[in-house]
């Protein structure tokens, strides 16, 4: 059976470029191209994608609330994020609305093979400048903590850490497994400069954190 695909982007030459590259594998099947939220509904379900291309920039419903609303719908689709964003915060936001992968616009046709290979195999996938930029901590500027930056389900994580949460009781609040809440808890010990486990809940502690 041929791999379903959708593809949701405003843009007539991503589109193209998007077709015309999968055109070029017989193993997989465009089924339908949209600009928009409510387009983009009506194709999910009368063709029943496997995988989905999102750009997160669109008329009306944005891509990241399209991408949950998807995810809720169809959870066995995997969405592509394919975005002209640098931001490593919006790839921490996709991954979070239920994203496989996040890919920007000027990666190579090699690169977004590699995504879709990735997903198909169960698997969460980062275009290399985006994991690198994620494994990096964030610069303090000296006005902001370190965790004032930081996306929002690893701040949830630090705010656990600070009301004195074990790994399994956040990650049963949050509904992610315990796995997840171990990667999110040592990338803030990065970003925030912890070099311990104990070191990271005072540091949450000391900046007020501990509040739900």
């Amino acid at each position: 059976m041929p791999i379903r695909i959708l593809i949701v982007d405003d843009h007539v030459l991503i589109r193209s470029g998007l077709r015309l590259l999968l055109a070029s594998r017989p193993e997989f099947e465009l089924v339908g191209e949209a600009a928009d939220g409510d387009a983009a509904r009506v194709l999910l379900e009368a063709k029943a994608p496997d995988v989905v291309f999102m750009d997160l920039d669109l008329p009306g419903e944005s891509g990241l609330s399209l991408t949950r609303r998807f995810k809720a719908l169809r959870p066995a689709t995997r969405i592509i994020v394919f975005t002209g964003h640098t931001d490593p915060r919006q790839a921490q936001d996709a991954l979070d609305a239920g994203a496989s992968a996040f890919l920007r616009k000027t990666n190579g046709a090699g690169e977004l093979m590699d995504a879709m290979e990735a997903v198909l195999r169960g698997q969460v996938y980062l275009c290399s400048e985006t994991a690198a930029a994620l494994a990096q901590p964030l610069p303090r500027d000296g006005a902001h903590p370190p965790h004032a930056m930081i996306p929002a389900r690893e701040l949830q994580v630090l705010q656990g850490v600070a009301r004195g949460m074990r790994n399994k009781e956040i990650a049963s609040e949050l509904e992610i497994s315990v796995k997840t809440v171990e990667t999110y808890r040592a990338r803030v010990m990065k970003r925030t400069g912890c070099g311990t486990p104990a070191e990271l809940a005072r540091y949450a502690v000391r900046e007020g954190l501990a509040r739900p």
